[in-house]
């Protein structure tokens, strides 16, 4: 599998990062499982390529989005408030008990300053042409796949000690997966991924 990581390397990618969490956040990575979701939040859009049926997108346009990514650093994520914890987690259609054992780590942050476990907004969606583009999204142990439109897709993610969201490409509509991300600086447009591809971003929040 191929992987691209900004420099300095955060945290080491692939597509089930789970696998190699410590043994802290070994039962939380094992309940939670992966679902799927399709959906799309808020608003903006980004007009780059236009709105042609696929993307289409230059070599030198796609060794531009990586070098801009590999510039990046790290990524500023908005961490959910105390008030839509319940909500996000009611996002995340998790069983019962997996959204309970997420919940006490999340929970954990008010007692502990060490790393806790919490919950961020992933806000993510197509630059280029709506073609069909999936991303399957994974972190914590907590995997989703996502079908990016033009219109930004709010997931939540939990976010613990790794500081990394994993983002591998599941189906290209054509042209290549066109995915961008928002930050707390503004918007990020990532290096255009294959199925099967891999990037892992380093986040803060």
């Amino acid at each position: 599998m191929k992987h691209l990581e900004p420099a300095p390397r955060a945290a080491t990618p692939g597509s089930r990062p789970e696998k190699k969490r410590n043994r802290k956040t070994t039962g939380l990575a094992l309940l939670l499982a992966g679902v799927a979701i399709v959906g799309g939040l808020g608003s903006g859009m980004t007009h780059f390529w236009g709105d042609a049926p696929e993307d289409s997108i230059s070599d030198a346009q796609r060794q531009e989005l990586t070098q801009n990514f590999l510039k990046a650093g790290t990524v500023q994520l908005e961490q959910v408030a105390d008030a839509d914890v319940a909500k996000a987690l009611a996002s995340m259609k998790l069983k019962p008990e997996q959204a309970r054992i997420l919940k006490q780590e999340v929970d954990k942050q008010a007692t502990q300053s060490s790393d806790p476990t919490r919950l961020a907004w992933l806000d993510i969606w197509d630059f280029a042409s709506q073609d069909g583009d999936v991303v399957h999204v994974s972190a914590a142990g907590y995997e989703v796949d996502v079908t990016i439109l033009k219109a930004h897709t709010r997931v939540a993610v939990p976010v613990d000690a790794s500081k990394s969201v994993v983002l591998t490409g599941v189906v290209d509509g054509g042209g290549g997966i066109t995915l961008g991300v928002q930050t707390g600086t503004g918007e990020l447009l990532l290096p255009v991924l294959s199925p099967g591809e891999s990037l892992t971003l380093p986040v803060a929040l």
